[in-house]
């Protein structure tokens, strides 16, 4: 009889369980879903591929693996060889907010993203890449 009434409480408990998780893959892929689209703006300079090179700027593809300023054969600005370290979501999101604060003297003229929602989803889609 214990038995029974530990499977009525764990079932529901397991259907929920995997409900949600679903939920969070879903958000998530419309959380990296919106920042492809968002990250359009920045193909207009940079190639996303696993064999991109430089165009204006550098190759995005491995970047939230990349060390700053690391990528072979660019020419980056002092403003950004001044950073240490790998890319990390907080860097990239202050570097897409306003890229002439994150490095003064950057070649990227791009004025930035405003809206956070916007730069997590770009976090979030580049992080795929």
């Amino acid at each position: 009889m214990k038995h029974n009434k530990l499977k009525e409480r764990v079932f529901p408990l397991s259907v929920a369980l995997i409900a949600l998780s679903n939920d969070v893959a879903l958000a998530d892929e419309a959380l990296i879903a919106a920042g492809e689209q968002q990250a359009m703006v920045c193909k207009a300079c940079h190639q996303f591929e696993p064999d991109g090179v430089t165009v204006v700027g550098p190759p995005l593809w491995g970047l939230a693996e990349r060390t700053i300023a690391s990528f072979e054969g660019f020419d980056y600005s002092e403003g950004i060889k001044q950073h240490q370290g790998k890319w990390d979501a907080e860097k990239l999101d202050a570097f897409i907010a306003s890229p002439e604060e994150f490095a003064p003297g950057t070649n990227m003229v791009y004025p930035g993203v405003k809206d956070p929602g916007a730069r997590a989803a770009i976090i979030a889609w580049i992080a795929t890449k």
